[in-house]
């Protein structure tokens, strides 16, 4: 998984930021858009999904949960504050913004106290 910086004012220039990154890492350019229509771009049938907040594709968003239940669960033994600070500082190191913060702090508090 690519993690992207996310603390771009706009998604061009995000995608700027990716496109450039990868290109100095050798990358070519239709890998780079494959990447792109992964990470940012959801296939529903075809249809033109809504323009989401958080700019991340479902798959994206649950791999990126996935990995930060890891984290959160590596801290039991703390506070609940304790790790939610961690977590955000985790995710932030990542380039995340606040919006995609938010909403993986807040699925993870919920997990917690609705157990599977």
């Amino acid at each position: 998984m690519v993690f992207v910086y996310l603390g771009a004012k706009t998604d061009q220039t995000r995608l700027e930021f990716l496109w450039h990154v990868l290109y100095k890492k050798g990358v070519s350019q239709s890998d780079v858009e494959k990447a792109v229509e992964v990470v940012f771009k959801d296939k529903n049938d075809g249809a033109e999904e809504e323009k989401s907040i958080i700019n991340l594709s479902k798959k994206s968003m649950d791999h990126l949960y996935v990995q930060a239940s890891k984290q959160w669960f590596k801290g039991e033994n703390v506070s609940k504050e304790t790790r939610k600070s961690r977590i955000i500082r985790w995710l932030r190191y990542r380039g995340f913004d606040w919006n995609v913060i938010s909403t993986i702090v807040n699925k993870l508090d919920r997990q917690e106290h609705n157990p599977p």
